[in-house]
C-alpha cells in the first residue's frame, strides 16, 4: 500500500498488518534473547603497534547489562540494553554481539 492511500479509515487494518509480519518474522528468524535477560557485551580493546603480544586479552566486557527493548528491523533484531545502574547504553546491539549470562526464566 501507498502511504498517501493510509487515512484513519484503513490504518488500524495496516497497523494489525505489520504486527503480523513481526509475529512472522521471531518465528522465522527466532533470538535466544528475551526482555529481562541479563547479557555481556564485546570489549574491542585498543590495539597497540605490538600486535605480536601473547598475553590475553578479554573478549567480553565484566559488567552485566540487562535487555529492556527489542527493535524488529526489515530483518534484523537489535537489543536497547541497560546497565546495572538503571542507565541506558548509547547504541543498540545486534544478536551476534551479545553474550548471555542469566535468563529471565532462571532469575525468578
Amino acid at each position: 500500500m501507498k502511504p498517501s492511500d493510509v487515512n484513519r479509515s484503513n490504518a488500524p487494518a495496516l497497523f494489525d498488518y505489520t504486527e503480523q509480519k513481526k509475529a512472522l518474522y521471531e518465528r522465522n528468524y527466532g533470538t535466544k534473547f528475551k526482555l529481562g535477560d541479563i547479557v555481556r557485551i564485546p570489549i574491542n580493546p585498543k590495539r597497540d603497534k605490538l600486535e605480536h603480544r601473547k598475553d590475553y586479552m578479554p573478549k567480553w566486557s565484566k559488567g552485566l547489562y540487562q535487555i529492556v527493548q527489542i527493535y524488529h528491523g526489515d530483518k534484523v533484531l537489535t537489543f536497547r540494553l541497560v546497565d546495572s545502574q538503571g542507565g541506558p547504553l548509547d547504541r543498540r546491539y545486534y544478536n551476534n554481539e551479545l553474550n548471555l549470562v542469566l535468563p529471565l526464566s532462571d532469575m525468578q
